[in-house]
């Protein structure tokens, strides 16, 4: 089975401020945009990362190097259409397809080759998910905390998230224009 990892790497990071993208952010001299395509490298047999306009040359730069396949295309306005811009790409013996954000680099192995494995065991889509474990406040609308949620049934969903190529581009076809 031929493996893909798809980085959707387009956001402008405004959340983050500062003016540059969230993924040409370094973390101890290395871009998120490397750092997160190192995370998933070791289970992908090609990377393909989706970057905002102006920004394919510095993305070809932080990957300079790099000890597997990468691709770099241009990413769309939201993360859905990032990823189908990445997916447009693929070779078409790609089999499974694993999303990895950028802004998560330093994804442990272990979870990577967990979703990887449930792919190949026969799951269809892998999501991590971690137990929430922060304690959880019930605001009003003028910021007043009035309760505790909680936390048994929810989870922090994490990448890479893990699809069967036909699976991801049949929901790509569907649309929805989700945005996520």
């Amino acid at each position: 089975m031929s493996i893909a990892a798809i980085i959707p790497a387009a956001g402008s990071g405004q959340r983050l401020g500062g003016g540059t993208p969230k993924a040409f952010r370094q973390l101890g001299g290395t871009t998120m945009l490397r750092r997160g395509s190192d995370a998933v490298s070791a289970a992908a047999d090609i990377i393909v990362v989706a970057v905002p306009a102006g920004w394919c040359d510095a993305a070809a730069a932080a990957l300079a190097g790099a000890a597997y396949p990468v691709v770099v295309v241009l990413g769309g306005a939201t993360r859905q259409a990032s990823v189908a811009a990445a997916l447009a790409v693929l070779p078409a013996d790609v089999d499974l397809v694993l999303v990895h954000d950028a802004a998560r680099p330093m994804m442990p192995a272990a979870v990577v080759a967990a979703v990887v494995a449930a792919l190949r065991a026969g799951a269809a889509a892998v999501v991590p998910a971690l137990a929430v474990t922060d304690t959880l406040k019930r605001l009003d609308p003028t910021g007043r905390v009035t309760g505790t949620v909680d936390r048994a049934g929810l989870a922090a969903i994490q990448t890479p998230q893990g699809f069967r190529r036909d699976v991801l581009d049949r929901a790509h076809r569907g649309g929805g224009g989700g945005g996520g």
